[in-house]
């Protein structure tokens, strides 16, 4: 009887997907799948949200001013509150005012984010993501140490 080779078990031939992992498409190579178990602290991090989310964001964005409109009006006192949570600094590191979240917590976050308002979710996620971004990675010292402060201090800058 011919064995096809998907019929295969995983004997460490290229192509074969262990225990846990994948195929890569593009080269037929093995690839490590990510462990997406959530720790304490995410599960936290997105409980909290998801409180959030359905006490401040959902009534309002169901109300109706903001479902009709082809370009609703962005509820900025949304976007503060959110501000005060910490969401618009949770991809910057530490020492630098932010909660130096990984980007699966990033990921949890926006997603909890957007089951209540996708306008919210993006201004946030998004200022939070680019700003660990530039702050951390593509500004210099002095750009830093221009810039930071009033990205700290102003919920809309």
């Amino acid at each position: 009887m011919q064995r096809s080779a998907g019929a295969l078990k995983f004997a460490g031939l290229k192509g074969t997907r262990p225990p846990g992992g994948g195929t890569n498409h593009n080269n037929n190579t093995l690839v490590t799948m990510y462990d997406l178990h959530l720790s304490e602290e995410q599960l936290a991090i997105r409980d909290t949200v998801r409180d959030f989310v359905t006490q401040e964001i959902t009534p309002v964005a169901l109300q109706p001013e903001r479902l009709e409109p082809f370009d609703p009006p962005l509820p900025l006192d949304l976007i503060d509150q959110g501000a005060a949570l910490g969401l618009r600094t949770l991809a910057l590191a530490e020492d630098v005012g932010g909660a130096g979240a990984d980007t699966l917590t990033c990921c949890i976050v926006a997603e909890e984010l957007a089951a209540g308002d996708v306008d919210v979710a993006v201004v946030l996620a998004e200022t939070a993501v680019l700003g660990g971004l530039l702050f951390g990675r593509l500004m210099n010292a002095e750009q830093r140490e221009r810039l930071l402060p009033p990205f700290l201090d102003d919920n809309r800058y």
